[in-house]
């Protein structure tokens, strides 16, 4: 058998300001800002403070999204000129203590789907970020 190619999976998605969105995700989530870069192509860490972000590194646990915004995603791909944030995609968070999970971000943001159990035994439930993503929390429960 072969050793594994892929290491992890960690999105980027396309917003409209990115300091809002890792105001969001930071505020309501508990994400922390790894690193972040300004329209000066200069790095910043932790704080946003007078930079005005273009891509930033979010993490909670083992947990990365990348956040980028449409001018700088346009540059380097041009069809993302036309598009807007919130599109075809859904972010999954595999969690541990849902129900906790849940209660904190309850009241915070926009619950879609209240917590349920799906077809495939995990408790879950759905929030839209403030760029309209949706991100599903699940727990799984294994025998």
């Amino acid at each position: 058998m072969s050793e594994p190619i892929f290491k992890s999976l960690e999105p980027n998605i396309m917003v409209d300001d990115v300091n809002e969105t890792v105001a969001f995700y930071r505020n309501n989530l508990g994400f922390t800002l790894t690193v972040g870069v300004d329209e000066k192509m200069q790095t910043v860490d932790t704080s946003v403070d007078g930079h005005h972000l273009v891509w930033a590194m979010l993490t909670r646990g083992d947990a990365s999204l990348m956040v980028q915004n449409r001018d700088s995603l346009a540059k380097e791909l041009p069809d993302f000129k036309e598009m807007k944030p919130g599109g075809a995609l859904t972010l999954y968070f595999s969690v541990l203590k849902i129900d906790t999970l849940y209660q904190e971000l309850k009241g915070k943001v926009e619950v879609y789907q209240e917590p349920h159990k799906t077809l495939y035994g995990a408790d879950e439930f759905v929030v839209r970020d403030n760029n309209g993503y949706f991100l599903f929390f699940a727990e799984q429960h294994r025998h």
